[in-house]
């Protein structure tokens, strides 16, 4: 487990696999993801059942820490410890859990549970083009476009950019500065009391 200010990241259990179907198949948060289309709970109960054999991935919830509830879900793919790279991604499902700053920290936790304790030395991610508040936060965070994949995604009727980011260990930890502003920033601004 990751314990932040707003969330914590805990391992993802079954009891969380109909909360995930449900935001998955909401039109609000399928617009971001590359697969949208809708999940039967027998085919999502296949996708847990498929994530607990495979090492090469992680899955995280996130949980608002006030009401102990699930907002999100954070992943690592394709974790290669060979060459220490994994692919990450997140959606923030809730509605209450957007634009309250818990994306950000979720974001925050994941990369330094990468670096820090997987010592992965890189992390990549995709982002559609469209989706410019996200590429934002993780240029943010010190990711770099690394490049755009020209109509790599038939998505809604229409085939769509993507845009590549990748963050270094060395980068991340030369963004610590950076981080640390944002999370008093996360203390500051929090009705949280613990």
């Amino acid at each position: 487990m990751m314990q932040g200010i707003l969330v914590d990241l805990t391992p993802l259990s079954k009891e969380y696999i109909d909360v995930i179907r449900n935001w998955r198949n909401s039109p609000d948060v399928y617009r971001y993801l590359f697969s949208h289309y809708f999940i039967t709970p027998e085919q999502q109960q296949s996708w847990y059942e498929n994530l607990l054999r495979d090492k090469s991935k992680l899955y995280m919830m996130v949980i608002e820490k006030k009401d102990m509830k699930p907002v999100g879900l954070v992943w690592l793919n394709n974790i290669d410890n060979l060459h220490r790279t994994a692919e990450w991604g997140f959606f923030m499902g809730s509605k209450e859990g957007r634009n309250a700053g818990y994306a950000v920290e979720a974001e925050y936790l994941l990369i330094k549970y990468a670096f820090e304790y997987l010592n992965l030395h890189r992390l990549y991610g995709h982002v559609f083009t469209f989706n410019k508040k996200v590429i934002s936060m993780h240029k943010r965070f010190g990711f770099q476009l690394e490049g755009i994949l020209r109509e790599h995604v038939y998505h809604e009727g229409e085939y769509k950019n993507v845009a590549v980011v990748g963050l270094l260990k060395q980068e991340y930890f030369a963004q610590q500065p950076v981080y640390k502003k944002m999370i008093d920033m996360f203390r500051k601004s929090s009705t949280f009391t613990e």
